[in-house]
């Protein structure tokens, strides 16, 4: 099994990923807003919030934004490249990690929130089960894991659930990821895990979107994104 596959994308084109991410249409129309709405009790100066898969530090930067101090928030990634991009571009720092979701350096109970934006799809079936544990075991009693990724059935002809396939990137590379079923995926997995599934959707389109009529009308024909908010309730089984 390849654990860190994508590493050799972001090694080498982290300056092309960061300069997309900050102004992708998804994130500013979509995830973005679906975030706001589902952690707005979150934005608060007490939450301590690890951000998996960081990138270049976009959400990290939007957390700041929103009023967790710098000192409460963590971001890692398996990429040294990207993470020196969101270093440069956050200020004031943060602390930026290099680690695997699977086998995180933090001892039990570090953080009261957990995100991951547009990163399961870049994890199989069993290194999802390994990072829900690595998770639950950060997070401290209560604690949130939130997340955004790909809605592998936005085109029923084209769904290979269960199998890495290979995509285009906006920011033009090509990259691997995995068709999850991720509903049933965390459904009947969250409480092994020892989480209670809250929330799970498919985010919509915000109609400030339509100033690109282009974009708008790409992601307003299908669902491209999932999301999911859980709540730890035990140790996993």
């Amino acid at each position: 099994m390849e654990l860190h596959r994508h590493r050799p994308a972001f090694d080498q084109h982290a300056h092309e990923y960061a300069n997309f991410a900050d102004t992708s249409f998804s994130w500013l129309y979509i995830e973005r807003p679906e975030m706001d709405y589902a952690l707005k009790d979150l934005y608060k100066e007490d939450t301590r919030v690890l951000e998996i898969g960081c990138g270049s530090g976009r959400i990290v930067r939007h957390f700041m934004e929103k009023g967790i101090p710098p000192e409460n928030i963590t971001g890692i990634d398996v990429s040294e490249e990207i993470l020196e991009e969101a270093r440069q571009r956050t200020k004031p720092p943060v602390n930026y990690l290099k680690s695997d979701a699977q086998n995180m350096p933090f001892e039990s109970e570090s953080f009261n929130l957990v995100t991951a934006n547009m990163v399961l799809h870049m994890l199989d079936d069993h290194q999802i089960l390994n990072t829900m544990r690595e998770i639950n075991r950060v997070l401290e009693p209560k604690g949130t894991f939130f997340f955004i990724c790909n809605n592998p059935y936005k085109d029923p002809n084209d769904t290979h659930i269960g199998e890495w396939v290979t995509r285009d990137t906006r920011w033009g590379d090509k990259m691997s990821v995995f068709q999850h079923d991720i509903g049933r995926l965390v459904s009947f997995t969250a409480p092994e895990y020892g989480f209670d599934l809250r929330y799970f959707g498919y985010p919509k389109v915000e109609q400030a979107g339509a100033q690109d009529p282009e974009s708008y009308t790409e992601y307003t024909s299908k669902q491209y994104r999932v999301s999911a908010l859980l709540v730890k309730t035990g140790e996993p089984r």
